[in-house]
């Protein structure tokens, strides 16, 4: 829940950042699903239980808030081993939190001063549209009233608490691919 209002505010002063530049379009993606696809998973293989959750402010994940934000990211930083191989994948839910905790961080250098590299640019141009594409996908269609206040609307979302816990396991059982 909490990290879900962060999110949500952070992506929201974004788009307002889009919208004060200027920045009237906003490009799409597009797949061909008529390629053939390889036996690559393509997601988690875990049946993962629906979550029902409010979005409400909250005083935790602030901008220097270091070890909460680090504390959502599981042993192996969000990569998982699956077979065939085994083979290593980074899960989207913690890349784009990598990507928000960026954000964060740049946020807060940005602040003090601090002039990014050609590097980190490019980085949080990959983020910023890493996070505008998983909100795309993720299409959160729960309709929310303005009168709602402290209390907002009921948001079906997906346990994450559960992603997290296989994650661990999965962690546990090749530490080899970790090291």
């Amino acid at each position: 829940m909490v990290v879900l209002t962060c999110t949500l505010v952070v992506i929201l002063s974004t788009l307002r950042v889009f919208m004060l530049l200027g920045l009237k379009t906003l490009l799409f993606t597009y797949v061909d699903f008529r390629r053939a696809f390889d036996d690559s998973p393509r997601q988690l293989p875990l049946n993962v239980r629906n979550a029902v959750m409010v979005f409400n402010d909250t005083s935790h994940y602030g901008l220097h808030d270091v070890r909460e934000w680090e504390s959502l990211t599981p042993p192996g930083n969000g990569w998982v081993v699956l077979d065939p191989g085994p083979q290593s994948y980074a899960v989207a839910m913690y890349h784009q939190l990598h990507c928000l905790n960026s954000m964060r961080y740049d946020l807060t250098q940005s602040k003090i001063g601090k002039q990014p590299t050609k590097a980190e640019l490019g980085h949080a141009h990959h983020c910023y549209n890493y996070i505008r594409q998983g909100l795309q996908c993720g299409l959160d269609l729960t309709l929310e009233s303005s009168h709602e206040g402290e209390g907002g609307a009921q948001h079906v979302c997906r346990d994450w608490v559960q992603v997290r816990t296989f994650m661990e396991q999965n962690y546990k059982m090749y530490p080899a691919y970790f090291d």
